[in-house]
């Protein structure tokens, strides 16, 4: 926030000292990127930051004055140099920042909602309709409205502000109706005159009158950086996207800059910061986004004064530096990496590296190698993957992908093969599934498993979040494939199930940097249940969200194996020297643990991770025991028996077959030895399992 006064703007743009530009964004077709620099009626400033940035200015934003009356509202001065500049060329555009009420009608939304100022706004659409450029317009009507700087702020009546806004968009169109219209507030808010905030979602005034949902967020008030940017606000960046999304609506960064003014404290600016730059590029163009258009401030009036081109440029030069090359010309991206196909049946998933500077990809198939057809499956892809569906089971498939921007195309990727087979099911679609939490209406659970890679589950924005699917019967897993949305894991784990309470970790991921298909294959655990378990997401969407999340597998139970032989051992005891209990599980028959002489007494095997034991194999010594229970637990603390003995008689080998058990630890409990002999001691001790 920056408190602008516009009858200075006005005054100003009258002697050329103000004005708005757009580029287009040299990595994703939609932000129109823009710069504030100089004036509304010098035109020629425009041309002077395209040649500075080397790429054509598109659209300006400019403003109407709040001190000249109604008249100014309906009758905006700058509309003469709107005309000139949307006429002379198919690409430009023009965004009329105008006021709601004018400072000499402070906070009066009752005259505009009872219609006193109908004949206002209907003169400010025939007048746009008159000179040709109404479809070429958007009206940021009452930018900022939840401040306290602007005689329209909706702080003290929310309501009748809302109601005035849909009233003044409705009278605009009736003799304007393709003008596009802006919701704009500001990063950061003001009270209401009882110290209260005001919660912006409350104010919106509907999806009917509303094209654009915007923001003006500058690098300051901001004492933890882009982090308060993203998450402080009312709104913050992240909430508005989430709510401009929810609606399906474009998002619009209307303002933005750094800011060397305002000094120290939660409220000054941060000087040059080109992180901010980054941070400000890498949202504005993350991929899926939908920003209509944005722009800088580059002018020294105003509060941040921190131009990047022009007579006001030089407080902020790495900045400057980096904004060129940012949104500088584009380039043809390199060729894609990295491209894989995993079959399933009837469709072929692929994934790949992606390209610095592409906006999107083309798809191209083939059915012999290096006989993919000239002409793309599918173009414009916006993520790393893609699912080719309606394939033949059986049939080969050869794929290359291209990258494209708006300066071209690349060369093919890498070729990737694969066949599809009815054997590969995905097990988790349309199965039953548990989250741990959920964004809202339109993003549950179920959606991740709905076999639509259209539609998503979203969690809240905090760590960790689980979701888990139960596959209704126990499988083989060998392979787990997931669709990151743009918020994607960090750091998480698959884990398998038999009850959805112990799960046993088959697959860790940490450091994962990138959204789309994530496809894990050799997958090697088996259970009912199948869980991704984030511990860590990113820092620019603290939730995580997943399109799909498909599971494979055979059915039945894996084979048991001895799971227990050198792994880390304990005893209760230890009789001495050469009866240490690593000898109970050494694989030797002549080599034995012994405990001293009483009871009770205890020795486990720690198996590394939660196992899945169906079998334990005892080789007694003839000290023996004759009252046991053999036990299962995750901590070596809280112990599940799955076996008691009772009035054992017999040394030798005691095989325990048919056993269910879960855990990492398994236990030999022992309460009674017997007479003859008072300790216990094992030749064996196997643990036989999966």
């Amino acid at each position: 926030m920056f408190l602008r006064n516009r009858r200075t703007l006005a005054a100003s743009a009258a002697a050329g000292l103000f004005a708005w530009g757009f580029v287009p964004a040299p990595a994703q077709a939609a932000p129109a990127e823009a710069v504030h620099t100089q004036a509304d009626n010098n035109i020629a400033a425009y041309n002077d930051f395209s040649t500075w940035l080397g790429t054509p200015v598109q659209h300006r934003v400019v403003f109407a004055a709040n001190d000249g009356g109604w008249p100014a509202i309906a009758h905006p001065y700058v509309l003469p140099y709107s005309q000139t500049w949307v006429t002379a060329s198919t690409s430009h555009y023009e965004v009329i920042s105008l006021p709601l009420v004018p400072d000499s009608d402070a906070g009066n939304f009752a005259a505009i909602v009872a219609g006193s100022h109908d004949a206002d706004f209907q003169a400010l659409g025939t007048d746009l309709t008159t000179r040709g450029i109404a479809s070429r317009t958007v009206i940021r009507l009452g930018w900022e409205a939840n401040g306290n700087w602007y005689s329209w702020s909706y702080l003290n009546n929310p309501t009748g502000f809302k109601n005035a806004f849909r009233r003044a968009v409705q009278q605009i169109r009736v003799t304007a109706p393709s003008v596009k219209i802006t919701w704009c507030l500001n990063r950061g808010s003001s009270n209401n005159s009882a110290g209260q905030q005001v919660d912006w979602t409350t104010v919106y005034p509907g999806d009917d009158v509303v094209d654009y949902i915007g923001i003006d967020a500058y690098d300051n008030n901001s004492p933890n950086g882009w982090s308060d940017l993203l998450n402080t606000g009312n709104p913050g960046l992240q909430a508005l996207r989430t709510f401009a999304q929810a609606h399906g609506k474009p998002e619009s960064y209307d303002e933005w800059s750094c800011s060397t003014d305002y000094g120290a404290g939660a409220y000054g600016g941060h000087g040059d910061d080109t992180s901010y730059v980054q941070n400000m590029y890498n949202w504005l163009n993350t991929p899926g986004a939908n920003v209509v258009y944005q722009g800088y401030w580059n002018t020294a009036s105003g509060g941040p004064n921190a131009a990047i081109q022009g007579p006001d440029a030089g407080n902020v030069p790495n900045s400057a530096a980096l904004y060129k090359t940012l949104f500088g010309p584009v380039a043809i991206p390199s060729a894609p990496t990295g491209l894989s196909a995993s079959a399933g049946s009837a469709q072929v998933t692929l994934s790949w590296t992606a390209t610095a500077g592409a906006a999107g990809y083309n798809i191209y198939r083939g059915t012999t190698t290096g006989g993919e057809s000239t002409t793309a499956i599918s173009t414009g892809v916006t993520t790393t993957n893609f699912v080719d569906t309606g394939r033949t089971n059986g049939t080969t498939y050869y794929y290359k992908v291209k990258a494209v921007n708006s300066a071209g195309t690349s060369g093919y990727s890498n070729e990737a093969s694969a066949t599809p087979n009815a054997s590969a099911t995905d097990l988790a679609q349309g199965k039953t599934i548990t989250a741990s939490s959920t964004q809202g209406t339109g993003f549950e659970a179920n959606k991740a498993n709905d076999g639509n890679s259209t539609t998503r589950w979203s969690s809240l924005y905090s760590s960790p979040q689980t979701i888990y699917v139960d596959l209704g019967a126990t499988y083989n897993i060998n392979r787990v494939q997931l669709n990151w949305e743009t918020a994607y894991s960090v750091n998480y784990t698959i884990e398998t199930s038999t009850n959805a309470s112990r799960w046993t970790v088959i697959k860790t991921v940490t450091g994962n940097a990138t959204s789309g298909v994530h496809n894990y294959t050799g997958l090697t655990g088996s259970g009912r249940y199948v869980r991704i378990n984030s511990t860590a997401a990113t820092t620019a969407n603290p939730n995580i969200s997943l399109y799909d999340f498909q599971v494979y597998g055979t059915s039945g139970t894996p084979a048991s194996t001895l799971i227990s032989q050198s792994q880390p051992i304990m005893a209760s005891s230890t009789q001495g020297t050469g009866f240490e209990a690593n000898l109970a599980n050494d694989g030797s028959t002549t080599t034995r643990w012994s405990s001293v002489f009483s009871s009770p007494q205890w020795i486990y095997i720690n198996l590394g991770n939660s196992k899945h034991v169906t079998e334990v194999k005892l080789n007694w010594e003839t000290a023996y025991s004759v009252n046991y229970t053999i036990q299962t637990s995750n901590d070596a603390s809280t112990w599940t028996t799955i076996q008691t003995v009772t009035g054992n008689a017999t040394s030798g080998v005691h095989d325990y077959t048919g056993l269910t058990g879960v855990g990492q630890y398994v236990r030999i409990n022992s309460t009674a030895a017997t007479t003859a002999n008072p300790n216990i001691s094992l030749y064996e001790f196997q643990v036989y399992g999966y």
